[in-house]
């Protein structure tokens, strides 16, 4: 599948859109599908039917979402980053698939979403800080 991700404030598509490569395995040790992008990006849905290749439709366009985020610790929003994130709907599976515009990913199920309904700006419900350590070099390591 290709995946056009506009970035934030991004209006249109355009010829300079990022067009993102995504490829579907099975895992057959338990079933799960396996989204992986080109730029390495993973997402996983739990043990869901797929069609063989012949089979295989393309994915189906069906909002686009602007979201920011502050950085850790940061209150202010006037120094929060923003995000294109286009939302696909895989006919194949019925799994909604949401792309950013650095091409993560992930998966969630698509529920009953209908086309032509107007978009709905998200609802912002709260932040957290989540600390993350750096890794210790073993004695053995060096840089």
């Amino acid at each position: 599948m290709d995946l056009k991700c506009r970035k934030a404030g991004e209006k249109e598509f355009s010829n300079d859109t990022k067009v993102f490569g995504l490829e579907v395995f099975r895992d057959e040790n338990n079933g799960n599908l396996i989204y992986i992008a080109d730029t390495g990006a993973l997402a996983v849905v739990p043990n869901v039917k797929a069609p063989g290749d012949a089979k295989v439709k393309p994915p189906d366009w069906k909002y686009a979402l602007e979201l920011k985020v502050r950085p850790g610790g940061e209150s202010d929003w006037g120094k929060a980053k923003k995000f294109g994130i286009e939302v696909f709907k895989d006919e194949n599976t019925g799994y909604l698939v949401y792309v950013s515009d650095t091409g993560d990913l992930t998966e969630a199920p698509a529920g009953n979403i209908t086309p032509g309904v107007t978009t709905k700006t998200p609802t912002w419900v709260y932040g957290q800080v989540v600390p993350v350590r750096m890794p210790q070099l073993s004695p053995t390591h060096s840089e």
